[in-house]
């Protein structure tokens, strides 16, 4: 909340504030070596503002196709992420979110 007062008058403006705590977050230290020898990690030496800002380059996600989902009436496509060399599933390592993070609502 915050209060602005005048001589004449005073203002007080109040504002929600909504819980976005993910439930995990991309772990900056996750590395992983697929079958192949490849090897995927998250991109280092960017200024990072959030953990939700780190990329790992060396996979692409792939389409499987289209679904109708039966929960919300709408069509949802399903990715899954795949090494750009040799195609093979990757699963970028997550860690869980230890503290509640909010935004004005």
């Amino acid at each position: 909340m915050t209060i602005i007062r005048t001589e004449l008058w005073e203002l007080e403006v109040t504002h929600e504030v909504v819980d976005v705590t993910p439930m995990n977050e991309p772990d900056p230290v996750w590395g992983y070596t697929d079958p192949a020898g490849h090897k995927h990690r998250y991109e280092t030496g960017v200024e990072l503002v959030s953990t939700s800002d780190l990329h790992v380059a060396t996979v692409e996600s792939v389409s499987l196709g289209a679904y109708w989902c039966e929960d919300c009436c709408d069509e949802h496509e399903e990715f899954e992420i795949r090494c750009k060399e040799c195609a093979a599933p990757v699963t970028p390592g997550t860690r869980a979110v230890t503290d509640q993070r909010f935004m004005p609502g």
